[in-house]
């Protein structure tokens, strides 16, 4: 649990968590984090998100997509190529974070320009 607790925020945290309030008009939004193998990791994330975005709502499930199901307008931002596909196929709107392990590895060096970009187009 305290390894997942302690990670290292990422620079462009904040910004991802002010643009997507933007863009939602201040309107209702959560995080979406699965847990891993180990059970302690939801606990270790959910303390992870209490200390950096104290008032931010949050749904521990691996199946992110069930989200996108649920009839209204929803949207994923995700480093997993199998979360993104799953979470358009099941509806949602979807934007896969550049990473090194996934589909946009290319774009992995400075990955916010390039989602803060696609954020703004898919919500209009």
């Amino acid at each position: 649990e305290a390894w997942w607790a302690g990670l290292p925020t990422l620079p462009w945290a904040s910004a991802l968590v002010a643009e997507v309030e933007r863009l939602s008009s201040g309107g209702r939004w959560a995080f979406l984090t699965a847990p891993v193998r180990d059970p302690r990791s939801a606990a270790g994330k959910l303390r992870w998100l209490r200390a950096r975005f104290p008032t931010a709502r949050a749904f521990v499930g691996a199946d992110k997509d069930l989200v996108a199901s649920l009839g209204c307008k929803h949207l994923l931002v995700d480093d997993s190529d199998e979360n993104v596909e799953a979470f358009r196929g099941a509806g949602g709107l979807a934007v896969l974070w550049p990473a090194r392990w996934n589909a946009r590895h290319a774009e992995a060096a400075d990955p916010w320009p390039v989602v803060r970009d696609e954020l703004r187009r898919l919500i209009v």
